[in-house]
């Protein structure tokens, strides 16, 4: 997911949505929600306070490089995986 969708999530859980609205918004299995959600609160209480502003425009810059290689996917990274726990199993 891009740092922008990721930054999305997190201020929408700060907000009070749940990681189950959050995993059927965009796509994703509930793990990697409370992934981002860690991530991005790991990133803004003890990183960003340490390394600041110009951190933050470089990390900014090499992810759009790699998205320049290899675009990412905003919506939907586990629909696959999600369609298959939905199935169940045959008794």
């Amino acid at each position: 997911m891009s740092p922008f969708a990721k930054e999305l999530i997190y201020r929408n859980y700060l907000k009070g949505s749940t990681v189950k609205d959050l995993s059927l918004k965009f796509g994703l299995l509930p793990q990697r929600v409370k992934a981002i959600v860690y991530q991005k609160h790991l990133y803004w209480e003890e990183v960003y306070p340490k390394l600041g502003e110009t951190h933050m425009r470089v990390s900014i810059e090499t992810e759009a490089l790699y998205a320049a290689e290899f675009p990412f996917v905003d919506y939907g990274s586990d629909l696959v995986i999600m369609a298959e726990m939905e199935k169940g199993v045959r008794l």
